[in-house]
């Protein structure tokens, strides 16, 4: 590799400088060995912009695409080369748009190709590079990207789709999402009715990088469009169109899940910049998670965890949208829920924990992407965090050696401060730390994490940093010597020692050897330099370990609040001080917000023009020269602003003016001496002749000095004329390019205005969200009364709680003896009941005798009512009969 590098490097060195067909014809074939050799991820992605050869490589390659004399077989291989290398690395490609501009040259090669009618294939082969060069946030825009701007619209809009249509919209795509300037030209351009119609129909298109551009565009572009899209009504629709292109992909074009993922991230995490360091859910993904497809996109958005190649880019962006669900309060569980529900099935034997922990278990010095690992390992945190904190175990899910051996293998990181991955390095560390911090608190896993986290490891990581450390060095100095940037590396090797001691204060409750390393720390005094770097230079998480760790620090007596005070105070004296020397060199400082505010001009330091005071005329007129002579001999619109290179030539006007007054008075003031000269020769003519002689002789002096001087104004005034016509084609130039620029403020203004109107109304918000602040401070204190006075409640509850425990063990005794005694009445009383049964059975004996004995006596009496019945009728009948017979014995009286 390093061979073919260096033979490419030279025939590209010997190309540049003739192009001849031999130099030609060498530099293809060392191309076209390159392009078989740099073939795959694994190969591609390890090169380094370190290596000279491949920099020196790169470096020859914005001239040779730009170049008249390149041919377009060359041009062909060479945006080959670059494609393959800008896809599958990202540090390479960031160099290629960034630090050397390529983007303007390859635009070349593509009006090159379009005059020179190269075919199709040359045309996917330039925009494709196009779109991967341009999705970087590092791109320098320039007088190219009209051009550029003007191409893409006109292929959109066109009746009849070509087969590079996709790649002309993904490119628009990151143009807009790249500058609010490209936004508003697009705005601007006389075919935007016919373009946006095109984009509202795009949105239904075949093509899934169609679509999610499309849906772009209309985010940045279109508002009625996008308050339709994006409304509450339709924002479902959207959401689940986003997580389908982010599940599929497109096989058939490039980058389609990096589009779709940065949307989705864009649509749920807020971008405004608040003072908290918790992100903030939009609007828009407010409710996401209440959508019924949301778990199931969640799973299958993991799942491709599994599929994906770990090495490739896809995956990167994958780990950034789970990372940045989680890291909002309101997604964080129901995602890492999704995630931790995918099970294995038969036709996939693994699920996606296990991928993320096969990614973890990459080493930094194997990883293609070091990104990636770290990423994975940040995301195994939150899911063992979210199984924790559910009271479940971990190994449910996942082997506890497995996790183990995860934590070992990161904290045992090798820390190497010769080698790039030295930052890579620390950050595994950290997390690795960190994850230990969260599986401390399951009990399973405790034991064997004090077996891999011991207390000598970590002596030794605390000793490592605090050894090699550069922050150490810097916050000794005083704050006037503190110019240097701190190593990346160093801040970085701060947040492991905070890490570290987090974790030592989460162990030391279950180990006396942590216990006794964590206050060992606490007690040395390099702690403090540490300390006082991350509360003065540090992010919000270093801030708040530090101040964590502080809290503990402050229980030792001896510990030096005081040293530790003054090394912050020094650290804003030397902010201070930074910040009055940006102060104090206002072309600096210029020239960061006019890059940072008009990104589509590229600016570069020009030599002051104006006339200086303390200079001598002749200094100024060479300075002056100078500059105008720089501008003849190869002027361009981004060396100099259009206001100096007016002023230099203002400046040389009035220097040739300046000197043409003299010169005139000079003359004639040579006249009149001359004419007074003429008047004394005739007066004085009968002198003598060395009087005349001496009077000739001046005379011709003053007649060849006057000639010289006419001879002298002759060509002055010829060098005006000459520089008057020059000003003229140049003033015209720079009256188009000031009215470009009259343009570029008009658009600024409007946007600046808009910007203005969202000010306020977000001054507006801010009031309103002041008024409830306080509205919500004062129900909080009085909820706080309240809590104060439920506390006391509270307490008095469980005064009489405790009393009524006691009456309640006194009442169960008693109730207990009672039981006794019942039982003991209980068991008397069955025998009674049985005795009593069994007389109860005697007496249903007895009574059934007496039953039937009573039948007896019944139908007995039954029988003895029927003849008193009989009888007592017989009595009546003999009574009637006594009496008829008294009757009749008295008759017969």
């Amino acid at each position: 590799m390093e061979g073919a590098l260096s033979r490419a490097v030279a025939a590209a060195a010997r190309y540049a400088a003739d192009s001849s067909i031999e130099n030609t014809v060498l530099f293809e074939e060392c191309l076209k060995t390159l392009i078989r050799q740099l073939d795959g991820v694994e190969v591609i992605g390890r090169l380094s912009l370190s290596n000279q050869f491949l920099h020196e490589l790169l470096g020859y390659s914005p001239h040779i695409l730009a170049a008249n004399t390149s041919s377009a077989p060359t041009r062909s291989k060479l945006l080959r080369l670059l494609f393959s290398l800008a896809l599958y690395n990202v540090r390479i490609r960031r160099h290629l748009s960034g630090d050397l501009h390529l983007c303007g040259p390859i635009f070349e090669c593509l009006k090159m190709s379009l005059k020179e009618q190269l075919g199709p294939q040359n045309l996917i082969d330039i925009l494709r590079l196009l779109q991967v060069l341009t999705y970087e946030k590092c791109l320098s825009l320039g007088i190219w990207t009209n051009d550029l701007i003007s191409f893409l619209m006109s292929e959109i809009t066109r009746s009849d789709e070509m087969e590079w249509m996709p790649y002309c919209i993904a490119i628009l795509c990151n143009l807009a999402r790249r500058s609010k300037s490209v936004c508003c030209r697009i705005k601007k351009s006389t075919s935007y009715k016919a373009f946006s119609r095109r984009v509202i129909k795009l949105l239904s298109h075949d093509s899934r990088i169609v679509v999610v551009s499309s849906l772009v565009l209309v985010g940045y572009l279109e508002e009625k469009v996008r308050d339709m899209v994006y409304c509450p009504q339709n924002i479902h629709e959207t959401f689940q169109c986003v997580f389908n292109v982010l599940i599929m992909g497109d096989s058939e074009c490039l980058m389609t899940r990096h589009v779709a993922s940065d949307l989705l991230r864009r649509l749920v995490v807020s971008e405004t910049q608040t003072v908290s360091s918790v992100p903030v859910i939009t609007s828009t993904g407010k409710d996401v998670m209440n959508y019924p497809f949301f778990n199931r996109c969640i799973q299958q958005t993991a799942e491709l965890l599994i599929t994906l190649d770990p090495r490739l880019e896809e995956t990167l962006k994958v780990y950034e949208v789970l990372l940045a669900f989680c890291s909002l309060p309101q997604l964080c569980s129901p995602v890492c829920s999704a995630v931790l529900g995918c099970v294995a099935t038969e036709a996939r034997l693994t699920t996606p924990l296990l991928a993320i922990a096969a990614t973890v278990s990459i080493p930094i010095e194997n990883a293609v992407q070091p990104e990636i690992s770290l990423k994975a390992l940040r995301l195994l945190t939150f899911l063992v965090k979210e199984k924790l904190d559910a009271g479940e175990h971990i190994t449910d899910v996942i082997g506890a050696e497995e996790v183990l051996s995860l934590i070992d293998a990161a904290v045992k990181t090798s820390v190497e401060t010769s080698k790039p991955e030295v930052v890579y390095q620390c950050r595994r560390i950290t997390e690795g730390l960190r994850l230990a911090e969260v599986c401390s608190a399951d009990e399973d896993l405790r034991n064997g994490l004090l077996e891999v986290t011991t207390a000598a490891l970590c002596a030794h990581i605390s000793e490592t940093q605090l050894i090699t450390n550069p922050v150490i060095v810097f916050m000794e100095k005083p704050p006037t010597q503190r110019t240097e940037k701190t190593l990346e590396w160093g801040v970085h090797g701060v947040a492991v020692v905070l890490e570290l001691l987090r974790l030592l204060a989460a162990l030391k409750d279950f180990s006396k050897l942590h216990k006794d390393q964590y206050w060992r720390s606490l007690k040395d005094p390099r702690l403090v330099s540490f300390l006082a770097y991350a509360l003065s230079y540090g992010d919000h998480e270093m801030v708040h370990n530090a101040l964590v760790i502080y809290t503990h620090c402050s229980q030792l007596q001896a510990f030096p609040s005081r040293w530790l005070g003054d090394l912050i105070a020094s650290c804003s004296q030397s902010k201070q001080s930074s910040s009055d020397s940006c102060m104090t060199s206002p072309n600096t400082s210029n020239d960061t917000r006019s890059k940072s505010c008009e990104p589509m001009e590229t600016t570069a330091a020009v030599p002051a023009l104006l006339m200086s005071p303390r200079r001598s005329s002749k200094e100024n007129e060479r300075v002056v020269d100078e500059v105008l002579q720089r501008i003849r001999d190869g002027f361009n619109v981004k060396d100099a602003k259009v206001s100096d290179v007016l002023s230099a030539y203002e400046k040389k006007i009035s220097l040739m003016e300046r000197r043409e007054r003299e010169m005139e008075l000079l003359l004639s003031a040579k006249d009149q001496a001359l004419a007074q000269s003429e008047k004394l020769r005739l007066q004085f003519r009968g002198t003598g002749s060395n009087n005349n002689e001496a009077d000739m002789a001046r005379v011709r002096s003053l007649i060849s000095d006057c000639e010289a001087l006419r001879e002298k104004n002759e060509k002055i005034t010829k060098e005006l004329e000459e520089t008057r016509k020059q000003l003229e084609e140049k003033t015209t130039a720079m009256e188009a390019e000031v009215a470009r620029v009259a343009q570029e403020r008009d658009d600024l203004a409007s946007e600046i205005s808009q910007e203005r109107e969202v000010v306020v109304s977000a001054n507006k918000l801010a009031d309103d969200l002041k008024k409830k602040l306080e509205i919500a401070s004062t129900a909080l204190l009085e909820r706080q009364n309240e809590v104060t006075s439920l506390s006391q409640e509270k307490a008095n509850l469980q005064g009489l709680l405790e009393r009524t425990k006691g009456d309640l063990t006194a009442f169960q005794e008693s109730y207990r003896a009672e039981v006794r005694r019942l039982n003991a009445d209980i068991s008397l009383r069955n025998d009674t009941i049985d005795k009593l049964s069994r007389e109860a059975e005697a007496m249903q004996a007895k009574m059934a005798v007496q039953e039937q004995e009573c039948d007896r006596h019944v139908k007995e009496l039954e029988a003895l009512r029927s003849h008193g019945q009989k009888t007592q009728a017989d009595l009546e009948r003999m009574k009637r009969l006594r009496d008829e017979m008294k009757k009749l014995a008295e008759g017969f009286e």
